[in-house]
């Protein structure tokens, strides 16, 4: 029994508001949490509602530099997100810039790993991989293409070119890209290397070099070869581009035997296909494709209807050879 003058609580009477406050509390946080998920959805599935195709042009094509985003145009791209593109550009041609080992001092990844985030986070984070596809790469490669341009001998050249390219600049690029996502299937990294094969191989004389080697029979160097066996993998689309063709022709011309999209190739002849694959032929029949729905590793299609034509070129292959 309670002793006098004191009274029972109302337990009812204290618990109505506390029960009250809990579900106030519990929708603003929905509506936060609402609000948010819009917000996201927005910026990661219509990009373009939140800037215009100007500021487009300029983020992925154009000047990044302050003066040029003064226009009203690009209104929709602030002060901050310029410097923090500013930024990684910088950071990037650097390694380019740089010859020999690629040393990034203490602190220096944890900061441009800052500006990444802080742009895939923003409303233009969908054009990060543009840029960098477009217009960071480009100037990258201009640059190894000039310095290989200026060296007396082509082939020795670019054995530096290709080490330092694969050994320093390449492993630093995918540590400061992670978390940037590429399109078309691929990766930062493949993405990277075909700008390699297109802007530094294709627009130098490395080829006639090459074949002049191999007229006069001399050893090709070791990095040449591993170059080759590189590019040689990147699949940017099915079937194989040009550009990929090309790379599999010169490869061939180095390696013997080797066996690309149209065949088998001996003794280093490009001149013709020693077993040639019917590969090509079945794919003049289809509709072309991308490679979204194969491995970017096979150099033939892996179709239940083309497994018989894969095992027949393989056994061909090996026929010829014995």
């Amino acid at each position: 029994m309670p002793r006098s003058g004191t009274s029972i609580p109302n337990l009812s009477w204290n618990w109505k508001p506390l029960r009250k406050s809990v579900d106030i509390t519990d929708t603003k946080d929905e509506d936060k949490v609402r609000i948010h998920r819009s917000n996201s959805q927005k910026r990661h599935i219509c990009p373009l509602d939140e800037i215009s195709a100007d500021s487009y042009q300029t983020i992925c094509l154009g000047n990044m530099s302050t003066s040029a985003l003064r226009n009203p145009f690009y209104n929709t791209i602030t002060t901050s997100q310029t410097q923090h593109w500013l930024r990684l550009e910088e950071a990037i041609l650097e390694l380019f810039e740089r010859s020999g080992p690629v040393l990034l001092r203490a602190g220096t990844l944890i900061g441009i790993h800052e500006h990444v985030r802080h742009l895939l986070d923003s409303n233009i984070g969908s054009f990060v991989y543009d840029r960098y596809n477009s217009h960071m790469l480009k100037k990258g490669m201009t640059i190894l293409r000039e310095r290989l341009n200026s060296m007396p001998n082509i082939i020795d050249g670019l054995c530096d070119i290709w080490t330092q390219f694969y050994s320093n600049i390449l492993p630093n690029l995918d540590s400061i890209l992670f978390r940037v996502k590429a399109k078309c299937g691929l990766t930062v990294r493949q993405t990277t290397l075909i700008a390699f094969r297109d802007e530094v191989i294709f627009e130098t004389s490395f080829e006639d070099k090459l074949k002049d080697l191999v007229n006069e029979k001399k050893a090709i160097p070791m990095d040449i070869k591993h170059m080759l066996l590189v590019l040689q993998s990147i699949y940017e689309c099915y079937p194989p581009s040009k550009n990929k063709i090309h790379i599999e022709l010169l490869t061939a011309l180095t390696i013997s035997p080797y066996m690309g999209y149209k065949g088998l190739y001996l003794e280093h002849d490009i001149s013709s296909v020693a077993v040639p694959s019917r590969e090509p032929h079945l794919n003049a029949k289809r509709k072309s494709i991308d490679l979204l729905s194969r491995s970017l590793s096979r150099p033939l299609t892996m179709q239940p209807k083309q497994l018989e034509t894969l095992n027949e070129l393989f056994a061909s292959a090996i026929r010829k050879i014995n």
